[in-house]
């Protein structure tokens, strides 16, 4: 391939543009003798889309036109029956090109739309971010630079357009107010004296499968935890979490870091629940030491972390194989039914190997603590995890049931 066959983007060519930026590449391009500057560059469209308005303000004799009409999706949100096809020729940098165009009498902020055929048919690179476009012609690269005067006034022209919002309707359902109507899942309990002990039972499923499902359940009810103290620990014979540190790197021992009021409380609450259900102990003289840091989550509660940074330095990544969450959705199609199930607290059912346990110490205003269990953010607990479960479901696993891992820290 020659030199000039390759197309290149730089950073210095958005030294003058406004940034940051969000427009979309808006472009002038010749349209059958006619320069037009509101041209969209849509690598998403599937088809060259002209306005009946941009149309008549063509001044060309005579266009082939072909009656075959196309369905769209208009800038109002709506399907839409195009009215025809019609070739014309583009012109840029003295390079000409014959496209065929679909027309659309419906409202468009835009003079046209060039999307992949006309790109395509060009060999042509946009490049929203830089807002240019290039391509490769006989004399070499081209470059047709956008408008971001041009973009954002049709943004606003197609803003203004928009349908009125409906006042007291929400656009966006609040999750926390319960509609029997649109759920998907309704909460079950599977045992009547304790409501807290519900799973989620699709409401589509027909009578007699979910009747059937809800008897399953029940009758293995002492399968499932309902809390941290219902889980037994993984025996260590059978699997442990093993940091396996590098003995050259130096232990580490972070300053205390100070908290405020609010997540000081939140801390020594957390360590409370810990020492109670063993999950933790109390220790001295470690080599490692860590701070735990609070973060808020989503819901508004706070969520205690260890910053376990330094010992993760000196872990050699373990390389055993986790599953790519797209073979796992591939895994699941096809079959009648489906079921989720997320693991309680999972990770603190395995046990820390007894060495490693004090290089897991932490700190707080009450004294240090280490953790006997497996803790997230550990580096490996993944694969540990992952290990841990394909030797449970060994005769399962892409048979009845596949696992996969989401939400964790390394």
């Amino acid at each position: 391939m020659r030199e000039f066959e390759t197309i290149n983007f730089h950073e210095h060519e958005v030294v003058k543009l406004d940034m940051p930026h969000d427009d979309a590449l808006v472009i002038t391009l010749e349209l059958a003798g006619t320069i037009f500057s509101k041209i969209l560059v849509d690598s998403g469209s599937a088809v060259n889309v002209i306005s009946q308005t941009t149309l008549r303000s063509i001044s060309q004799p005579t266009l082939v036109i072909d009656h075959e009409m196309t369905l769209l999706n208009s800038f109002e949100g709506k399907s839409v029956q195009s009215l025809r096809i019609v070739p014309l020729t583009t012109r840029t940098h003295n390079v000409e090109l014959h496209t065929r165009f679909t027309v659309d009498d419906h409202f468009m902020p835009f003079d046209a739309i060039i999307g992949r055929p006309w790109l395509h048919q060009m060999r042509a690179v946009p490049s929203v971010y830089h807002q240019c476009l290039k391509f490769l012609s006989p004399t070499g690269e081209k470059t047709i630079h956008g408008s971001q005067k041009q973009s954002r006034a049709c943004y606003m022209t197609g803003f203004r357009k928009m349908p009125p919002r409906q006042e007291n309707v929400s656009l966006v359902r609040d999750l926390t107010v319960k509609d029997p109507a649109k759920d998907l899942s309704s909460i079950v309990a599977l045992d009547e004296s304790s409501q807290e002990k519900g799973i989620n039972i699709g409401n589509d499923l027909p009578p007699e499968v979910r009747n059937d499902l809800l008897s399953l359940l029940k009758q293995n009810i002492k399968t499932f935890a309902w809390s941290i103290a219902d889980m037994p620990e993984i025996d260590i014979s059978i699997t442990s979490h093993d940091l396996n540190v590098d003995t050259t790197f130096k232990p580490v021992k972070q300053k205390r870091r100070k908290l405020g009021p609010e997540r000081a409380k939140t801390v020594n609450d957390e360590v409370d629940k810990l020492l109670k259900i063993g999950s933790i102990r109390e220790v001295q003289y470690p080599d490692w030491l860590a701070n735990p840091a609070v973060v808020k989550k989503k819901n508004g509660k706070w969520r205690v972390c260890i910053d376990f940074i330094d010992p993760n330095k000196a872990c050699p990544k373990d390389s055993f194989p986790i599953p790519h969450i797209n073979r796992v959705v591939e895994a699941t199609a096809g079959h009648e039914l489906l079921s989720f199930m997320d693991a309680f607290s999972r990770y603190n059912q395995i046990l820390m190997k007894p060495d490693d346990q004090k290089k897991t110490s932490f700190i707080t205003e009450r004294g240090t603590y280490c953790y006997k269990v497996m803790q997230f953010g550990l580096k490996n607990a993944r694969a540990t995890y992952q290990r841990l479960v394909n030797k449970m479901f060994s005769t399962q696993l892409g048979r009845t049931m596949e696992v996969y891992i989401d939400k964790f820290f390394q």
